[in-house]
C-alpha cells in the first residue's frame, strides 16, 4: 500500500535464483571458503531476473545489502526472526538496487542488482487477456501457461506430468524461455493421420 501511494510498480521482486544450502565442511573447502564464512551456494541464475546479470552458477551469496546470510539460507530479519532470505526483499521494490556480498572464483566481490519481478517458464492465471496462439498448417500451438493447465479437472495432480514439472520446477534460461505445446490438431488434408 505505502508502493501504491508512492505511484511504485506492484509488481513483487524476485531473486530469480536457486540455490543449495552450505552446511556441509567438505562443500565449504571445496568452494574455497574461509573459517567462519556464510551463506549460499547459486546454483541457477533465471533468465530476465534480478540477478540474471549480477550473479552466476558457483558464486557463494553472503549477504543482501549487509544482512548476513546463513548456511541454511536464512537471515535475521529485522534483527529478530530468523526466516528465507528472500525476505531481505521485504520493503523494496521493483526498480531498487540491492547491494550482495559473493565469492565468486574464490574472490570475494560486492555487486548490486536491479530489483526485478518473477518471470516463470509456465506463466501464472491471467484475468483480462485471451491466451497467445499460432495457428499452422492446421496444428494449435500455445505456451504452456496456468490457464492452460487449469482446463484439466483437478489439474494440479491430472494435468501431464511433464507439463506440472515444468510448472513448479521450470527455470528461464536463455535458450528456454517458454514452453511451447501444441494443444489441438484442426481436421484439414495437411495432418491427416496426427
Amino acid at each position: 500500500l505505502d508502493g501504491a501511494a508512492q505511484g511504485r510498480s506492484a509488481d513483487v521482486p524476485a531473486f530469480g535464483i536457486a540455490t543449495q544450502n552450505l552446511e556441509n565442511p567438505q562443500l565449504h573447502r571445496r568452494l574455497g571458503l574461509k573459517k567462519g564464512d556464510t551463506g549460499v551456494l547459486i546454483v541457477r541464475v533465471e533468465h530476465g531476473g534480478t540477478a540474471d546479470g549480477a550473479l552466476v552458477p558457483r558464486d557463494v551469496l553472503h549477504a543482501i545489502d549487509g544482512v548476513a546470510v546463513a548456511n541454511n539460507a536464512t537471515i535475521l530479519y529485522l534483527g529478530r526472526h530468523r526466516t528465507r532470505f528472500e525476505a531481505a526483499l521485504t520493503g523494496k521494490y521493483v526498480g531498487d538496487t540491492v547491494s550482495l556480498s559473493i565469492t565468486r572464483d574464490q574472490q570475494r566481490l560486492e555487486v548490486t542488482a536491479t530489483l526485478r519481478p518473477r518471470v516463470r517458464l509456465v506463466p501464472r492465471p491471467t484475468h483480462d487477456q485471451l491466451p497467445p496462439y499460432f495457428l499452422y498448417g492446421g496444428f494449435v500451438f500455445q505456451p504452456l501457461s496456468e490457464d492452460f493447465l487449469a482446463t484439466w479437472n483437478e489439474w494440479w495432480n491430472k494435468a501431464p506430468k511433464e507439463f506440472l514439472f515444468h510448472y513448479y520446477y521450470g527455470f528461464r534460461s536463455n535458450e528456454r524461455r517458454e514452453i511451447v505445446v501444441i494443444t489441438q490438431v484442426l481436421a484439414d488434408e495437411i495432418n491427416v493421420g496426427y
